[in-house]
């Protein structure tokens, strides 16, 4: 805090107390700075909790100061990373032995919750969930992670696939909501990894093609490599179009919306045939209108994922079945040490 440059008024970000909180420690912000994003203030005791930094891997200062010390360059110190996989080193773990190769499932629920005892534990309130502030990320030697969430890898799945399993987690999350009947076709609108991860999981829950849009030719050439999964060139063709004319101007069973781009969702529901259904996935930034009475006219079906609950096992069975193949999604490998270059090069 102290090592950003000085602002003249200081109560434009705080509180009278928290200002001069701010004066008596020297703690400078950026000039210029007119406040948080939704205009709220920071409190003296976020200051202070700021300025002591992260503790057990969280910091403890309330969203609006966290957002102010992004907004502002402020360091406060959190590791990123979601995805992990290892060797135990600890012994006496339950079902696991040191030098077993494991992936971890990030998320860590109250399993005595209410929505854990539902089976929804990925919506639980109180969830800790890596590299989601306040808490810390995976990237680092060595975690403290449950046996319960953690899971040993097939012998045919590697290390760099094990890291694959929790983004293909999220598409079998989506999947799982889209209750899947064989045969069934399928749409997903962004080719991003969560995109093509869906469409996978799509055609291994039973889906016989997956049509799958996207703006860049890249990711779709991607995509393509992958039996019964079927490009759409967004920016030439138009995806409703193409899907009728395939489809006998039926429509596709289920779509999936995973770009969370704002302009999909204008005319979402016209791929769909009736009765059908859409699994919204990708997050837009910002709220989004739909139209609903479009969606009434055929009686769709609406369906939300939020990360993932009870799949991580079954993402390793398909894995090491052989049903779902993830290794040409995987462009490249880096030491540990050298993550940095990996980030930069993503």
């Amino acid at each position: 805090l102290t090592e950003t440059p000085k602002v003249k008024q200081v109560s434009r970000f705080a509180s009278k107390a928290a200002e001069e909180f701010a004066e008596a420690k020297s703690i400078e912000v950026p000039e210029g700075f007119k406040g948080t994003a939704n205009g709220d203030k920071i409190s003296v005791k976020d200051l202070k909790q700021l300025a002591e930094g992260p503790k057990k891997g969280k910091v403890n200062a309330s969203p609006t100061a966290q957002q102010f010390a992004r907004d502002n360059g402020i360091d406060i110190s959190k590791v990123v990373g979601s995805g992990a996989e290892g060797k135990v080193l600890l012994k006496d773990v339950k079902d696991l032995k040191p030098g077993d190769r494991v992936c971890m499932e990030p998320g860590i629920p109250d399993m005595t919750s209410r929505a854990s005892k539902l089976g929804k534990y990925n919506v639980d309130p109180a969830v800790t969930f890596w590299a989601t502030p306040p808490v810390h990320g995976c990237l680092t030697s060595r975690v403290v992670h449950p046996a319960a969430f953690t899971y040993r890898l097939p012998d045919n799945v590697s290390f760099a696939e094990g890291a694959m399993v929790e983004p293909f987690a999220i598409g079998l999350q989506a999947a799982a909501q889209a209750r899947i009947r064989p045969g069934d076709i399928a749409y997903v609108i962004g080719a991003g990894p969560i995109g093509i991860m869906t469409a996978l999981a799509a055609l291994a829950g039973g889906c016989a093609r997956v049509f799958i849009a996207d703006l860049s030719e890249t990711k779709l050439k991607i995509a393509e490599r992958y039996d019964n999964v079927i490009g759409i060139r967004a920016g030439s063709e138009n995806p409703a179009e193409v899907i009728a004319e395939a489809t006998g101007a039926w429509g596709v069973d289920i779509l999936f919306e995973c770009s969370g781009a704002p302009a999909v969702f204008r005319d979402l529901f016209r791929p769909v045939r009736p009765g059908g259904c859409v699994v919204f996935v990708g997050m837009p930034v910002e709220p989004v209108q739909i139209d609903i009475v479009a969606a009434q006219a055929k009686e769709l079906r609406m369906e939300t994922v939020f990360r993932y609950a009870n799949v991580f096992d079954r993402a390793l069975d398909i894995m090491a079945s052989g049903r779902v193949d993830l290794k040409p999604l995987i462009t490249g490998s880096y030491p540990f040490e050298d993550a940095i270059a990996a980030f930069e090069r993503a």
